[in-house]
């Protein structure tokens, strides 16, 4: 099943250029994933209330064309499947016909009580029912993290309540928020993430 969520870029949404920021991209992303769950029985509430939730363990997104304000998308999302401890998802981001950003996603299924992670249940793939096909080119299971690195520039910023979801994590799209933050501390503010 693919879920459609359809949304006019808002005023909250944007920069000092009027263009769609990256961490209000990512919300959107999570919003229309949060939508999927929902309609599958799998609700962020239902989940809490079970013991169990979704966590994002990896992002790949490659934006072709940035929305601006008051702009009309669609966010398309679909359930690829499950492996083990790892269930995969896809988004598309529609403006009219054409794709403006895709993204691949990898959610790991938690214990809250225990702390740890735990086998996603059998039936996820019959709930989410599965759909084929990738909307992010390169393999997320294939990237590597550099473990160690000494950093070009860095900033310090102060943790704000609003950046925790109902978990007491800082939410995953507020991490976007940072890197557009230290990113216009050191870069030209005219030059975007793709």
């Amino acid at each position: 099943m693919k879920v459609i969520l359809k949304r006019k870029i808002d005023f909250t949404a944007i920069d000092s250029n009027f263009v769609l920021t990256l961490h209000s991209l990512v919300k959107l992303l999570q919003e229309a994933a949060i939508d999927h769950s929902n309609q599958a029985g799998f609700g962020s509430k239902q989940l809490i209330d079970d013991g169990s939730v979704w966590i994002l363990y990896q992002y790949g997104i490659e934006v072709t064309k940035w929305a601006v304000y008051e702009q009309e998308i669609e966010v398309v999302t679909w359930h690829r499947g499950m492996k083990g401890f790892k269930a995969y998802r896809e988004f598309e981001v529609y403006s009219g016909n054409q794709i403006i950003a895709a993204a691949s996603a990898v959610y790991l299924y938690y214990d809250i009580k225990n702390q740890k992670i735990k086998r996603i249940p059998k039936n996820a793939d019959t709930i989410y029912s599965v759909e084929a096909g990738t909307a992010f080119e390169d393999d997320l299971e294939q990237w590597k993290p550099i473990p160690r690195f000494d950093p070009s520039f860095d900033v310090s910023m102060t943790i704000r309540i609003s950046d925790f979801d109902p978990m007491g994590h800082v939410n995953n799209s507020v991490y976007f928020d940072y890197v557009e933050t230290l990113l216009f501390a050191f870069l030209n503010r005219e030059r975007k993430i793709k």
